[in-house]
């Protein structure tokens, strides 16, 4: 009885009377994606987005080959090397495994291992650049703030300059140890 009567109501408001009004494409036509017809800005706006949530999902992974593809070592600043290596880590792939890490210990028992908080994207005015800040907060606890700079346009789009991201993940990996070694103290009634 119920499958009579949704067959009925398809039938009679279904894909017949809007084929007849012409509100369904050919399915024979290529159609451009959707982020094809967008203007410039907005497309750039979104590629940049983009960009930040593969950073974020090659770093809540760990996965320093993801993240060595998606940003290359002319986009980080040789003062925020010069920053990290002073904190511990030689390079922004130990400062993302480390932090990786301490993520790992301190998410045992759930949560998100890495959110981002509140991203801002501004596009240029003129030519192919858009700025996206944001901030990782890292197993709850840690805050590592970000500043990606992506150049280019569609599939030729690069990270050209990362800001805070190499010193601030080897300093929030020691947070988020550190956080979680007062917890675990805590808890066990070690304070």
């Amino acid at each position: 009885m119920r499958a009579a009567i949704v067959g009925a109501v398809m039938g009679c408001l279904g894909a017949p009377g809007l084929q007849a009004q012409g509100k369904l494409p050919d399915p024979r036509q290529l159609r451009p994606p959707l982020i094809t017809t967008e203007n410039h800005s907005d497309r750039l706006k979104h590629l940049a987005q983009e960009r930040l949530g593969l950073l974020q999902l090659a770093i809540a992974a760990g996965d320093t080959a993801a993240l060595s593809a998606l940003v290359p070592d002319s986009a980080i600043p040789d003062s925020e090397r010069t920053a990290a290596a002073r904190a511990g880590c030689s390079s922004l792939a130990q400062s993302v495994s480390r932090l990786h890490a301490a993520i790992e210990r301190a998410t045992v028992g759930g949560g998100p291992p890495l959110a981002v908080d509140r991203p801002v994207v501004t596009v240029a005015a003129v030519g192919d650049t858009a700025t996206i800040a944001a901030t990782f907060v890292a197993a709850r606890t840690a805050r590592i703030p970000v500043a990606l700079t992506v150049v280019g346009n569609g599939a030729a789009l690069r990270v050209a300059k990362v800001n805070g991201l190499a010193v601030s993940a080897c300093t929030g990996a020691t947070r988020v140890g550190i956080i979680q070694g007062v917890a675990r103290r805590t808890m066990s009634g070690g304070g």
